[in-house]
């Protein structure tokens, strides 16, 4: 039976292919030697190391939280539920979350200032879902 194709390899090839830096560039980026390890990580030749994620992410400009729990849910889904359990992932209301996704989807997962306005935003949301 043919394995599965990787969602991370699969993600990574996505933005890999769609930035306009060469693979060196990323790879220096990401802390890999060389251009080659981006290939083999695109093919999913290779896993992409847990301890690369923040600089792969930064490099591809992708956000990072998402592309850690791609790779723990392919390379790791118990160690991901335990830390979902642990640091309160689950302790979110469905509303809540669904919320911080869509703040997520709209931002690229960048953080940004929390201004005045945005704390009004956020009042008038809060008086909008009592």
């Amino acid at each position: 039976m043919a394995k599965a194709p990787s969602k991370v390899a699969a993600f990574l090839a996505d933005r890999i292919n769609a930035s306009a830096k060469t693979q060196a560039e990323i790879a220096d980026e990401a802390g890999f030697r060389s251009a080659n390890m981006i290939s083999m990580l695109k093919t999913g030749n290779s896993p992409l190391p847990i301890a690369r994620i923040p600089k792969m992410a930064q490099a591809l400009d992708v956000d990072p939280v998402k592309l850690f729990r791609l790779a723990m849910n392919e390379y790791m889904p118990d160690v991901l539920a335990v830390a979902d359990m642990v640091y309160g992932r689950d302790k979110l209301t469905d509303g809540e979350q669904e919320i911080l996704d869509r703040i997520r989807l709209h931002t690229g997962g960048k953080n940004f200032k929390v201004t005045a306005a945005v704390n009004r935003a956020v009042d008038d949301l809060c008086a909008l879902i009592k």
